[in-house]
């Protein structure tokens, strides 16, 4: 007798690929807005911003770990393997921007 394979939800990968779009949608829109708000001479207001490029940035890494370890034990691989190639894209992007294009 076999028991039969237990299915894991879908929805725990999905939620990794919304927490890594709005990561990264979060971090995009807080960087332009903090950049604005500091060059108009008001730096009052760009802390807020900075709170949320903080925030986008906890997202993205949040949702790289668990798509890695979601990979590495075999559940959802094409929804984590999104994931990763989305939390990357605001990763690599900073990281070009500290190397100094």
């Amino acid at each position: 007798m076999t028991t039969p394979e237990v299915r894991q939800p879908r929805g725990r990968g999905i939620v990794g690929l919304v927490a890594a779009l709005l990561g990264t949608a979060l971090m995009a829109f807080s960087f332009v807005n903090s950049i604005g708000t500091a060059l108009d001479g008001n730096s009052d207001g760009a802390g807020g911003f900075v709170a949320l490029l903080l925030l986008g940035a906890a997202l993205v890494l949040i949702a790289l770990a668990v798509a890695i370890v979601r990979v590495a034990r075999g559940q959802a691989r094409v929804l984590s393997i999104a994931t990763i190639v989305v939390a990357a894209i605001p990763i690599a992007v900073a990281i070009y921007l500290a190397i100094g294009s």
